[in-house]
């Protein structure tokens, strides 16, 4: 029969060990995993609909939403962009060639979507540390950043060096024993980690790539194509441009984006309209405002097929 000295130094053994093991469970499934591979949360509530519309005959544009970081319709964790979904109607008999969409904001600054998510997050936040240094940055909203992998080894060694390196007696000893086992199983841990991250990257990769609008893109007679255009974060967006040619005819489409000049802006100086080019000249010289414009960076192309889903429209 087992002492009572024997008994209690037996269960602290088995707390120990079941500590270390919540600790690892928690350290997957949360912080260590990378976020900036990992999807949204559950239960987010779908896009907002704006359907805001715009024509030149025969094409009709509409933009339906605009999914923004930790906004509703959002797929990914921390998306560093703005998801414009948009659909192209061709009313004519002819086949209509979409080449290309720009997007200025209240600077007067034009950008054009990336087709690359890592290079467009990249792009977005080097803009937007630089907006955030200047004074702008009281104007400016968006939220928190990322974890990596790195904290997570880190604790693991700060959890196993103490005990190890203590004497061997007691509570230490049963210490030490799980110490040990988190050294052991940390290569595994590191392991996992790495194929959640691939893992997680792919499916985030895939996913921009099967909603992205690819240029160019043809929409039949009589057809509708759908699509997203990803730019990189655009604080009050002013129009929304889609150019394209029926034949030699030049077509362009532009949509009136005014319902959402306060987009990723926490405030807008009184009485200033930024829908004008003259507003926007005063709102930075009241506010005394520089924002960078961020310049285009080379972009990896993902899928060279168009994805833009057609239906038809009879």
């Amino acid at each position: 029969m087992r002492s009572r000295f024997q008994l209690s130094r037996h269960f602290r053994r088995i707390g120990v060990s079941v500590r270390i093991t919540v600790l690892l469970s928690t350290l997957i499934c949360s912080g260590c995993v990378a976020t900036k591979y990992k999807p949204a949360p559950k239960g987010l509530p779908p896009a907002v609909m704006l359907n805001l519309a715009a024509a030149d005959a025969p094409i009709e544009a509409v933009l339906h939403s605009v999914i923004v970081y930790h906004g509703p319709g959002s797929w990914k964790r921390d998306a560093y962009w703005d998801e414009y979904v948009v659909s192209i109607a061709n009313h004519g008999d002819v086949p209509f060639m979409l080449d290309e969409a720009t997007l200025q904001d209240f600077q007067g600054a034009t950008n054009r979507p990336g087709d690359d998510p890592w290079a467009l997050e990249k792009q977005s936040k080097t803009w937007w540390q630089n907006a955030k240094s200047s004074q702008a940055s009281e104007l400016l909203k968006l939220g928190s950043g990322t974890v990596g992998l790195g904290a997570g080894l880190l604790a693991f060694a700060a959890l196993g060096s103490g005990p190890i390196l203590g004497p061997a007696t007691g509570a230490s000893a049963a210490f030490a024993g799980a110490a040990v086992a988190v050294v052991a199983v940390a290569p595994i841990y590191a392991v996992t980690l790495v194929v959640i991250n691939s893992n997680n990257k792919k499916h985030i990769a895939a996913e921009f790539t099967h909603r992205r609008l690819v240029f160019p893109a043809t929409i039949a007679p009589h057809q509708t194509g759908q699509g997203s255009l990803f730019f990189r974060l655009s604080p009050g967006p002013q129009r929304l441009a889609l150019r394209g040619r029926i034949g030699e005819a030049p077509i362009e489409v532009t949509i009136d984006l005014t319902p959402l000049k306060t987009l990723h802006l926490r405030a807008l100086p009184e009485g200033v309209n930024l829908a004008s080019s003259d507003a926007r000249a005063s709102s930075r010289e009241t506010a005394n405002l520089r924002y960078p414009v961020a310049r285009p960076t080379a972009s990896i192309v993902l899928d060279s097929s168009p994805s833009l889903r057609m239906t038809n429209r009879e």
